[in-house]
């Protein structure tokens, strides 16, 4: 019987998440053969995984300039980049890695959360929509489509979306938490905290779900969900802009909103004023 290598140990324990025990796997197989860019760049996962960024960072590079035309390699990189807070850079490696293989759907998610993470909506749909061409059950891509959408106000767009996640994978805490989310913006806060709950009890740690929640609860007051009701076109409008153009909205849009409440209460004092000089009358 053949003996495993050493890397296919360490990919074994990886996906174990024996993040430890397979880095461990990792530096003899490295000291063997330093131009070993598969080896390093599982060991940088396995570094990633234990938050150790700068170690990380390391081998992935040196994982890309051992296989500079390995996809794998660059998706690793563009991993821990994203990980260490450089989303340009980690962009830069997820497009090389798709260009290298386009059809390894795990690169087309992670580009896709690193446009998300730029909020860049639009960017983030397209680069989740090219894995879900190659793979259309795949849920990373999915749930990024949906929430790129959602931020943009694309309400009969995203709900497609989430009710396909829903369909292909019910246990997901995430399709559930976006679809509290669909609901919130739908003002149908009660709804959306049974979502938000559903998406708590698959998976307690499922991102923005507490303050999903949070904000759903507070949203079953009537005055604040007629104001998000208001709100909520005007700022959808501006999420759909490229984000250079997004903030000149975001300034523009307090002056409007002083100016509104300012004309309000002018136009509230002046009928009140009316009332009390007829009322003499």
């Amino acid at each position: 019987m053949a003996t495993a290598s050493p890397t296919d140990r360490a990919r074994a324990l990886y996906r174990m998440g024996r993040y430890d025990l397979a880095a461990a796997e990792l530096v003899p197989a490295l000291a063997d053969d330093p131009d070993y860019g598969d080896a390093h760049a599982l060991l940088a996962l396995c570094l990633e995984n234990q938050g150790k960024l700068v170690d990380a960072e390391r081998h992935a590079n040196a994982a890309v300039a051992a296989w500079p035309e390995d996809a794998f390699c660059h998706y690793v990189r563009a991993s821990v980049v994203k990980a260490r807070g450089n989303a340009r850079q980690a962009a830069a490696s997820a497009l090389e890695a798709v260009k290298l293989a386009p059809e390894f759907v795990a690169a087309w998610h992670l580009l896709s959360m690193i446009r998300l993470d730029q909020k860049d909506w639009r960017a983030a749909v397209a680069s989740a929509d090219e894995g879900l061409a190659h793979n259309p059950d795949d849920e990373g891509c999915g749930t990024v489509r949906a929430a790129a959408l959602l931020e943009m106000g694309y309400y009969d767009q995203a709900n497609d979306t989430i009710q396909r996640l829903l369909v292909r994978h019910p246990e997901s805490g995430a399709a559930h938490a976006l679809r509290g989310w669909y609901l919130l913006d739908r003002n149908d806060p009660h709804a959306a905290i049974v979502a938000f709950h559903e998406g708590l009890r698959l998976n307690p740690t499922a991102h923005g779900v507490h303050g999903g929640l949070r904000e759903a609860k507070s949203s079953r007051n009537l005055l604040l969900r007629s104001y998000r009701r208001m709100e909520r076109p005007f700022t959808k409008s501006i999420q759909r802009l490229p984000p250079y153009a997004r903030w000149v909205a975001f300034f523009i849009y307090p002056i409007l909103y002083v100016g509104v409440v300012w004309l309000g209460s002018t136009i509230m004092i002046f009928l009140f004023l009316m009332v009390v000089v007829f009322a003499g009358l």
